[in-house]
């Protein structure tokens, strides 16, 4: 979040085969990306920008130390669900991002 900006709070997710990539870069900010080792399944490579904010507010609502994240395509919604708690679901948009 450290290199994003108001209003948008541009993130990009990378979700690869067994990895998640997030990248933010902002010019007169700088670049960040991390990596986090995730289990997916389904299709794999799929890019989406995602607005960095929102996407924390639904992570800190949830008491579980693992959610499962849903996602059916590039302009579809993400959803996220805890893993003890099937009845709380957050939803986030994306944010279309050029390729």
């Amino acid at each position: 979040m450290i290199f994003t900006k108001e209003p948008v709070y541009k993130i990009l997710l990378f979700f690869e085969k067994d990895r998640l990539r997030i990248e933010s870069n902002t010019p007169d900010l700088g670049k960040g990306e991390e990596e986090i080792a995730i289990e997916i399944e389904g299709n794999t490579d799929i890019n989406i920008g995602i607005n960095g904010v929102f996407l924390l507010d639904c992570i800190k609502t949830i008491d579980s130390k693992y959610f499962t994240v849903g996602i059916s395509g590039t302009s579809s919604p993400v959803t996220i669900i805890p893993e003890d708690d099937k009845n709380h679901i957050s939803v986030v948009m994306p944010i279309h991002i050029k390729n």
